[in-house]
């Protein structure tokens, strides 16, 4: 019997308000247009919604304009709150697209906008953000601008916007990006005229809440000449900085930014400078590294809209002493090279030592003698994380006998050791284990230099219940082989809760399993040191029931990425694959495993991922 479409429409203006603003709240954008074509009523309800037009965004693959033309009859400015534009489509240069999104907002009145993301394949002239900020300057209070011309690259002109009109127009913005070129060079390679206009909009400027600012001019030729002072003395407020500098040497600040940082912003708590030729932070994935280690400080978390949700600036959150606590030094040039950044960590381990959490120093700038040996003559009695690379310019000496040193390291859990492949060896493992308070481990890129049988020793050292090493990271170990792993599944008394291992070529999934099978066959000398799986299996001791319940999990999380000599299509589908994900789900409360392997021809890889959800919810029957 067939529904009329009259019957259907009763039947939804039936529902109550709010669900059926609940429903289309759980919709992308597109699917809201979609959802006008059903029929009359809910295209009415959905076009005039105010949820539907509340962010403007092209995530979901539509552009803003010109498609959203069509519907600016029903479209009320005030109830436009963020907009979220990328053009970043290199075979088009259809540089006037930015022009036309601003002038389609500046049509709407959108004058209650909070949040703004563009990211173009084109510059901003100021004519084209004097005319956007002529609507939301004063509600705007998250800003993010990436404007890298790769289709038609050109020298930055005076006409170019630069980050500092932002801060001057818009006095309630909390958080600004902007990675992008700005004319910065004269004649003479000293002042330019973009920074005297910056000093003059700035002069003077004491911006009440701006907490979070990162700026990436995008060009080692160009901002190195960029006086970044201003924008230090106008944010007293600042919690967090991020800056890549791509020629250190050359910046104005100089020796004096920890003073200058110290005296005017003495609320900064995370401090990000990246120099050029790294690829292991972008200021772009910044979100995810607050996410990870610094979620205190995150702008969006509860604690932050709790602290200032009556009065942002006599709240006793505000007027709270605090002190640089996460401090990341990316810089990769060679130490003769960059003599600044040596004296930059030192002038910041003189003042915050006592008070650093997180110390980042995944630079080869900082893999030196004098360095090693100047932060070995400190207590860092707060720090909790240490991020060390090493260099392919020195020895591995000073790094030792800093771990070794007792005192220095007196509460540290987690330590990232990063590599070439040419220089982690066997006597810088075995300086970590005077580390006693060690907690969490990653290796990462570790060479022939490293041998199986001292990485073996190494994790029974580590892995021992005396021991307080919980989890272990592996990526691009050589050392990592079968007999290594099968140390550590055969281990009765091994206390590792997660596990992760990337790209360790030495390892098959054949391997993996025997490795699961070790793990199975010890659990019952595991489980007296891990309380949960201890109670979940205090009355029932029988192998063939203790794998069944959801809680009697040997480890807590366990991934593998690893290479596979065919189509992972093969084995994820196979026989051999069930059997093998049942284990791993038998093993790990979390769980992820993914295969990759390249084509010989035309080296396209091919991969296949599972996640322990994706596993669970089809085990009953369903193919994987």
């Amino acid at each position: 019997m067939s529904i009329t479409e009259s019957s259907i429409e009763d039947q939804l203006s039936a529902l109550p308000p709010e669900i059926q603003e609940n429903i289309l709240y759980w919709l992308t954008f597109r699917d809201r247009i979609r959802f006008t074509e059903v029929n009359k009523y809910w295209r009415s309800t959905v076009l005039n919604w105010p949820g539907t037009w509340q962010r403007f965004s092209t995530e979901d693959g539509h552009d803003i304009f010109p498609k959203l033309a069509l519907y600016k009859p029903y479209i009320k400015g005030s109830w436009v709150k963020h907009v979220h534009a990328s053009w970043t489509d290199h075979r088009r240069s259809d540089t006037p697209t930015l022009t036309k999104l601003v002038e389609f907002l500046l049509e709407l009145k959108c004058d209650s906008i909070e949040k703004v993301k563009l990211n173009f394949d084109c510059s901003m002239t100021i004519p084209t953000a004097a005319h956007f900020l002529r609507t939301c300057a004063k509600t705007l209070s998250s800003l993010y601008i990436s404007l890298h011309d790769y289709v038609d690259p050109k020298q930055p002109t005076l006409d170019d916007v630069s980050p500092d009109i932002f801060l001057f127009h818009c006095p309630n913005l909390k958080r600004l990006e902007f990675f992008g070129p700005v004319h910065a060079i004269d004649d003479e390679r000293s002042i330019t005229t973009t920074t005297v206009m910056a000093q003059q909009r700035l002069a003077g400027l004491k911006h009440q809440h701006l907490e979070d600012l990162r700026l990436d001019f995008g060009h080692p030729e160009r901002d190195g000449y960029y006086d970044l002072t201003p924008y230090i003395k106008a944010a007293p407020k600042l919690r967090q900085l991020a800056l890549h500098l791509h020629n250190i040497e050359h910046c104005n600040f100089g020796r004096s930014l920890p003073s200058l940082l110290s005296q005017h912003c003495p609320s900064l708590t995370l401090l990000i400078l990246v120099n050029d030729g790294t690829d292991d932070l972008y200021l772009d994935d910044l979100d995810w590294y607050q996410q990870q280690h610094h979620p205190e400080t995150t702008l969006s978390t509860k604690k932050g809209k709790a602290a200032n949700k009556d009065n942002d600036d006599d709240s006793d959150y505000d007027r709270e002493p605090r002190a640089l606590t996460h401090l990341i030094l990316n810089d990769s040039a060679h130490p003769d090279n960059s003599p600044l950044s040596a004296d930059l960590l030192r002038q910041f381990v003189r003042r915050y030592h006592d008070k650093l959490q997180y110390l980042d120093l995944s630079g080869f700038a900082f893999f030196d003698q004098n360095s090693m040996t100047y932060l070995s003559e400190y207590a860092f009695w707060s720090l909790t994380r240490l991020v060390i690379k090493c260099s392919p310019h020195g020895s591995l000496n000073p790094y030792q006998r800093l771990l070794q040193q007792q005192g220095v390291f007196p509460i540290l859990r987690t330590l990232i050791l990063q590599d070439d492949g040419t220089q982690v060896d066997d006597d810088l493992l075995q300086a970590i284990t005077h580390v006693k308070t060690l907690q969490e481990l990653k290796l990462v890129g570790c060479g022939e230099r490293m041998s199986p049988n001292g990485l073996r020793q190494f994790l029974m050292t580590m892995t021992h219940p005396d021991r307080s090493l919980r989890k272990l990271n592996f990526i691009r170990v050589l050392a990592l082989n079968l007999d290594v792993l099968r140390a550590i599944g055969q281990a009765d008394r091994c206390i590792i809760d997660e596990l992760s291992i990337r790209a360790c070529y030495k390892l098959t999934v054949d391997h993996f399993e025997e490795f699961f099978d070790d793990l199975i066959r010890t659990y019952p000398q595991r489980r007296d040191r891990h309380p949960a799986a201890a109670a979940a299996t205090s009355t029932d001791n029988a192998m063939t029931t203790q794998f069944h319940g959801n809680n009697c999990k040997v480890m807590t999380k366990l991934e593998v990425f690893s290479s596979h000599p065919s189509d992972p299509s093969s084995f994820f589908d196979g026989g051999k694959g069930a059997s093998f994900f049942k284990k791993f789900d038998h093993i790990a409360e979390s769980w992820q495993f993914a295969l990759w392997t390249y084509t010989p021809i035309d080296y396209i890889c091919l991969s296949r991922k599972i996640t322990c959800k994706k596993y669970r919810r089809r085990k009953e029957g369903l193919q994987i």
